[in-house]
């Protein structure tokens, strides 16, 4: 009788070992290329057919940075690192990194390396939202062909233009008249007909609000930067995809939907870097 209930429990343990796949992972500091030790490490093994579905496994990597995992994962694998003083991989809102089912085949050797946090500053979200969304929140250029300083922190212009006190963008907008736009309703017929909307919603009519509406324009828009290397940079592909700290994109459809009144709060968690010598 013992050998009778061994054997099966024997039976699934071999199985298991035959087929469980494992992960052997390696965490790295982007910077200094050092190993991390004590970096949380959380793998989920995607298994339709386990009572559970999800096999989680949170470890730690040890003085050399490392850590393994082993389970099956039928529909692939995803893997979540971290560590207190570097931005994460796969976790907070940055892309989920997932092994495939066929990478998890024969095991896989998986290197991460986080960026760590240099002198973070917060960063705002503030909604620049149409007028039919968010009224409140709809600006224009107070001034044209002249500089005019924008507040990102505040969210306003700057003096005298505004509440803002410090100009982190300078912009300048110029336009020209050059015709009317050609159209089969004659001219009087089309002032008439802006004249008489612009009655009904109470603002006041001149030839510059009609050639606004019906005309064609030469426009120029510049923007500068007040301070000494500071500027605009792209940097989409000088981030890791899964790295919390290159996750702009998603950010940006979170920091653009019309209902973003709860979502914002996730944005106020991200930081951007300030280091000397940085353009």
């Amino acid at each position: 009788m013992k050998i009778s209930l061994i054997a099966p429990i024997i039976l699934l343990i071999s199985a298991h070992c035959i087929w469980a796949q494992k992960i052997e992972l390696s965490v790295f500091d982007a910077v200094s290329k050092g190993p991390i030790p004590e970096g949380k490490a959380l793998v989920i093994y995607d298994n339709p057919y386990s009572p559970d579905r999800y096999g989680e496994q949170t470890k730690y990597t040890d003085k050399e940075g490392k850590t393994e995992f082993s389970g099956i994962g039928k529909l692939g694998a995803s893997l979540r690192v971290s560590k207190a003083g570097y931005y994460g991989f796969g976790v907070q809102n940055a892309k989920d990194f997932r092994f495939s089912s066929g990478e998890l085949e024969g095991g896989v050797e998986k290197t991460v390396e986080l960026r760590p946090m240099i002198e973070p500053t917060a960063l705002y979200a503030k909604l620049t939202q149409p007028r039919r969304y968010a009224p409140e929140a709809e600006t224009s250029i107070p001034v044209l062909s002249e500089w005019c300083g924008y507040d990102f922190e505040i969210g306003n212009w700057v003096a005298p233009h505004g509440d803002g006190k410090t100009a982190d963008i300078l912009i300048m907008f110029e336009r020209e008249f050059i015709d009317f736009e050609k159209t089969r309703t004659p001219i009087e017929v089309r002032r008439e007909a802006v004249e008489g909307k612009y009655k009904r919603l109470g603002k006041k009519f001149t030839e510059e609000a009609f050639r606004l509406e019906a005309g064609l324009w030469d426009l120029s828009f510049k923007v500068a930067f007040p301070g000494e290397k500071e500027g605009l940079m792209r940097v989409e592909n000088q981030f890791n995809e899964h790295s919390a700290f290159g996750c702009r994109t998603k950010l940006m459809k979170k920091a653009t939907c019309p209902t973003t009144a709860t979502r914002l709060k996730a944005i106020n968690t991200y930081s951007v870097e300030k280091t000397s010598g940085s353009s």
